[in-house]
């Protein structure tokens, strides 16, 4: 009621001073500036989320009282009151109390895990091997994951959506773990691609039959209360991998969560990281799993990653 109250008084405001409007301009064209620059100043020197927006939400408060005190001398209480609801609806003014800016915990749904594990498959496949286009070439035998971690193949599940007794050479399938222990044991290979590198085929030639992780006894929820604060990654936009190098970018949008708990939805933002650093920080996988998949996996809980946008 106080914000209707507010809000007719403002166009009450605008009738009796048409001036408030360009007052208003000449005082967001100032704050506009400041508060990016706030903003830059505190990703630059790597503030933590609680601290940015304590101080964004001060400085709008401040900016918002010179305004008014401004505004109600020139043209009195109302007006006052009305360059109010209309600072209100500028981006900066509802946005960046909610920013995001700095390294979070990111919970990647169920439905939207199995793309991490995807890259990963296609890191290590034979024919980014062979061409040396792989982020992952060389590290056989080498630690990627967390220990509890193993990721295995079982083509002869019955009705699973990638079974097969046979791959695209005519190899019988077998049941493998490509990651024991968190170690990669395994690339995958066709006859073509293992001739190229001087090793046997894996009877993955056209892919992957019925990928499985390693996931623990806890739901989404419980993931969610396990973070504490950080993102819930429900969609992702783009495709941001740098398959040479390793390095994630990519749009998102999903729910920022604090105390365990869903507070907004986000939209807009970017995560980042490096997939090596990706996979060894992964906390959990949920008992979720998504089962529309050739790969099976619950949602996965990342220790931390590179979040910007609002």
């Amino acid at each position: 009621q106080v914000a209707a109250n507010i809000s007719q008084q403002g166009v009450d405001g605008l009738q009796f001073a048409p001036g408030v409007i360009q007052h208003v301009s000449v005082l967001t064209s100032v704050g506009y500036p400041l508060l990016y620059a706030l903003a830059f100043w505190f990703k630059l020197f790597g503030a933590g989320i609680f601290q940015a927006r304590l101080m964004m939400a001060l400085y709008m408060v401040a900016f918002a009282a010179v305004s008014f005190v401004l505004l109600r001398r020139l043209y009195g209480n109302t007006a006052a009151l009305a360059s109010l609801s209309i600072l209100a609806t500028f981006p900066p003014f509802y946005a960046f109390g909610k920013s995001i800016i700095g390294e979070v915990p990111v919970l990647f749904s169920a439905e939207l895990a199995g793309g991490l594990f995807g890259s990963f498959l296609s890191a290590v496949s034979g024919g980014n091997l062979y061409r040396k286009s792989s982020f992952l070439e060389g590290a056989l035998g080498q630690k990627l994951f967390p220990e509890w971690m193993t990721i295995d193949e079982r083509p002869h599940l019955m009705q699973a959506m990638g079974s097969s007794a046979f791959d695209g050479d005519g190899l019988a399938t077998y049941a493998k773990p490509f990651v024991e222990n968190g170690e990669l044991v395994s690339y995958i290979l066709g006859t073509y691609s293992g001739r190229k590198l001087g090793m046997p085929s894996t009877a993955n030639a056209g892919g992957v039959h019925n990928l499985f992780v390693t996931h623990g006894e806890e739901d989404q929820a419980a993931l969610l209360r396990r973070m504490g604060r950080g993102l819930l990654v429900t969609e992702l936009m783009g495709h941001g991998l740098n398959m040479v190098t390793g390095d994630y970018s990519r749009g998102a949008a999903g729910f920022w969560v604090e105390n365990g708990e869903i507070q907004f939805p986000v939209q807009e933002v970017t995560i980042a990281g490096n997939m090596r650093d990706m996979f060894k920080q992964i906390v959990a996988v949920g008992n979720d799993l998504e089962l529309r998949s050739n790969i099976r996996t619950g949602s996965v809980l990342i220790e931390r990653m590179t979040v910007a946008g609002s």
